[in-house]
């Protein structure tokens, strides 16, 4: 039997989400949902990651204690839009699905990172 992943996840009242502060597939911190319901403790246990890294997998959403807080946005997240906008018309995407699967890469995808994510460019031209 496979070992299943926990996740700890904080529970972000104002969304209604669980927020995982890191993803055991990827490792990305805090961009991992899952929606809460109406009753948010009803809705930990066992789930399917929200991870490109690991299509298919699944982990145990666990609280982890304390709520969630967002980062603030720092002055370099301002200053690199535009080079991060430049990077995304270059590969294809638009700069919401960039920042949502690159966050601040400022460099246009590299030809094997093109044939890596295979069809997935088309899909995002066209958004």
């Amino acid at each position: 039997m496979e070992d299943v992943r926990k996740a700890e996840a904080r529970y972000d009242a104002e969304r209604g989400l669980w927020v995982v502060v890191e993803c055991p597939f990827c490792g990305r911190r805090d961009r991992h949902q899952h929606g809460a319901g109406d009753d948010p403790q009803a809705m930990l246990g066992h789930r399917l990651a929200h991870c490109g890294a690991y299509p298919g997998g699944t982990y145990e959403l666990v609280d982890a204690g304390d709520p969630y807080v967002p980062l603030p946005k720092t002055v370099s997240d301002v200053l690199l839009v535009p080079q991060i906008r430049a990077a995304a018309r270059e590969s294809g995407f638009s700069y919401r699905a960039w920042r949502r699967d690159y966050g601040n890469r400022t460099t246009p995808l590299t030809a094997e990172e093109v044939a890596w994510r295979g069809d997935n460019l088309e899909l995002a031209a066209g958004w």
